[in-house]
């Protein structure tokens, strides 16, 4: 115990690097009383503790599932979309297992930004990243083939020209590169096409999944490797303009068949843990089912590709991931948190990466090898990236970030935005004004989450107040203040972040909000205990 000079000395010392971390690394904007904890050394150590219980007798069967305009706002906070998921909910309200991820975000609401940042961990925040975005041998199906996993891909959208070599070119090696069985309409003559001439019934593909597991199931025995896993993708098209419905009845204003297409998302579910429980394969598969973004089609059809709203960027994910499968303490309680955390389609890479080495990223050279497995690395291939959910501690005041940088291009339209848990900063340049959601040529806006999207028919968007202007001082603060483990170092300084605080009032006021924090933070009494 120090007598009182000591502790005098003690404080002092403490109060002299408390402000020079705050000042030099711009501290939390969300609670200026938590320090932010480094998720790689979390991370690593709870893994490492752990290790000699990592080891299974069979690795997990793997399902990952990706929603097309899927929209979590929409599926979670409105009345009618909850109503028609009702196995959903109740999986996320009774299952231990099930995990739903309440506040989860996309990059894009364009296929091309959304899909390959889903599918490979990549969103890329300058050109080199969409070189490797772009590049073949990216997607997540490549790893589980590498690491013995028998494959299969279900895409109930064609895989027609547009998708092979057309304008939509770069998703085919997404959803059929090292798959050892793919299907769709287009090897298919039994499939029927029922959307927009795009596609068929995410239901459709189910039997022929099941098909499938009968058929690996007799190759197993022949090959006598019973412990052999299978990976199994399947890309649902039903939440698609114009939707899965009989499009006769359609009502652009309201997007009444939007909410309908959701029964059949959640009919696909149902039937698939059915399916899953009944043969005995539920308990040991791991699924994981993230949209590639939101959709917003109650005041303007495919307003996705022209503007971002609450609706847009909040996407749907979810992990259905048995206990008896997690292979390190603390893994239940992580992901039951995050549940409650800001989430980001671009974690879902990472996590899929995690379960494809075992859990045991700590010692996995092959996992740390991956450039997407850290967003330091990732940012040097110029890609900003996410974090393995069931690995990490999401803080409370986690930003992240949402750039059109490959679908804008060709239509010079930019489409930018940072956000917490409850708010976006969102800036739109665009060649004409988009008068049913009010957004303008060149503008900046907040966006509104939570209670706000109860009501389809409300906008959730206000114009940038000196208010929110500080909020997001605050926000830009805390991402600079993120160890490597969430944000890449160039990523902190790159043109989209220097764009917003520019917006923000430049660098001056950001050391006017990083001073004020500084104060709030030696202020607080836990602080000060802390230090003595």
């Amino acid at each position: 115990m120090p007598d009182a000079n000591g502790a005098v000395l003690l404080v002092v010392i403490g109060t002299l690097a408390c402000l020079l971390k705050i000042r030099s690394n711009l501290h939390s904007y969300a609670d200026p009383t938590r320090s932010l904890v480094n998720p790689q050394l979390l991370r690593a150590a709870d893994v490492a503790a752990d290790a000699a219980a990592s080891s299974q007798a069979a690795p997990p069967n793997v399902i990952f599932i990706q929603h097309e305009s899927l929209s979590g706002s929409v599926m979670l906070n409105t009345e009618k979309g909850k109503a028609n998921t009702p196995f959903f909910h109740e999986r996320m309200a009774n299952d231990p297992d099930f995990y739903a991820f309440e506040h989860h975000r996309t990059g894009s609401g364009h296929a091309l930004d959304a899909m390959p940042s889903l599918m490979t961990g990549c969103l890329p925040y300058i050109k080199k990243g969409i070189k490797y975005s772009h590049a073949n041998g990216k997607a997540i199906g490549y790893e589980f083939a590498e690491k013995g996993y028998a494959t299969a891909s279900f895409s109930s959208r064609i895989l027609d020209e547009d998708i092979t070599e057309g304008k939509f070119g770069v998703l085919h090696d997404l959803l059929a590169g090292g798959m050892d069985r793919v299907e769709d309409a287009s090897v298919n003559p039994n499939l029927e096409i029922d959307i927009n001439d795009q596609g068929t019934s995410d239901g459709q593909m189910l039997p022929l999944f099941e098909e499938w597991l009968e058929e690996f199931d007799r190759l197993k025995e022949e090959e006598g490797s019973p412990s052999k896993p299978f990976y199994a993708q399947f890309y649902n098209f039903n939440n698609h303009y114009p939707y899965l419905d009989d499009h006769s009845d359609f009502s652009r204003l309201h997007g009444d068949n939007y909410i309908t297409s959701m029964k059949d998302t959640d009919r696909f579910l149902e039937d698939l843990f059915e399916f899953l429980s009944s043969t005995g394969r539920l308990e040991n598969t791991i699924i994981v089912g993230s949209s590639d973004h939101g959709e917003d089609p109650f005041k303007k059809p495919l307003a996705r590709t022209k503007v971002l709203t609450s609706h847009i960027l909040h996407s749907v994910g979810y992990v259905y991931y048995p206990r008896h499968l997690m292979t390190h303490e603390g893994m239940e309680e992580r992901l039951r948190r995050n549940t409650q955390m800001m989430t980001h389609t671009l974690d879902i890479f990472p996590t899929l990466l995690s379960i494809v080495h075992g859990g045991n990223v700590a010692t996995d050279g092959e996992y740390h090898d991956h450039p997407m497995s850290d967003p330091n690395t990732a940012a040097d291939e110029g890609c900003i990236a996410g974090i393995d959910l069931a690995a990490v501690d999401i803080p409370e005041d986690r930003v992240t970030i949402a750039m059109n940088l490959v679908s804008g291009v060709s239509r010079s339209l930019t489409l930018w935005a940072i956000s917490t848990k409850d708010f976006t900063l969102y800036h739109r340049t665009g060649r004409t004004e988009v008068y049913p959601l009010q957004q303008g040529r060149d503008n900046d806006y907040v966006l509104e989450f939570g209670s706000c999207t109860k009501d389809v028919m409300k906008l959730c968007l206000t114009d940038l107040s000196e208010e929110k202007e500080e909020y997001f001082r605050r926000a830009i603060t805390s991402l600079r203040s993120y160890g490597s483990s969430f944000v890449g170092e160039s990523v902190k300084t790159s043109k989209i972040v220097r764009f917003f605080v520019n917006i923000l009032g430049g660098e001056s006021a950001m050391e006017q909000t990083a001073d004020a924090m500084a104060a709030e933070y030696l202020g607080s009494k836990e602080s000060r205990v802390a230090f003595i």
